[in-house]
């Protein structure tokens, strides 16, 4: 940050610069740093999100059991079944 001031007296004792030039820059830079610092907490939760993503993508990307063909000539819907299994129980 020093450095801020230091090339920023040489331009002002130069007149290629004003003053307020260098505090506004000198502010910026210090600002922009606050604001990257605090970033890092929410860079966390975002790889948490995306982590937390890859199951689902998995469960969208899963080609599934039941499958919906439409005919060519525009007629009704039809519906195939891979495999079906189940095991129900009904307890009284």
């Amino acid at each position: 940050m020093i450095a801020v001031y230091r090339f920023g007296g040489y331009l002002v004792s130069e007149q290629l610069t004003q003053v307020g030039d260098v505090i506004t820059v000198f502010f910026s830079i210090l600002i922009g740093a606050f604001y990257f610092g605090q970033s890092g907490p929410n860079l966390q939760k975002l790889a948490e999100a995306q982590g937390a993503a890859t199951p689902i993508y998995g469960i969208i990307d899963r080609v599934g059991l039941v499958t919906a063909q439409r005919q060519n000539d525009g007629g009704q819907v039809i519906v195939s079944v891979a495999k079906v299994a189940s095991q129900v129980k009904i307890k009284t």
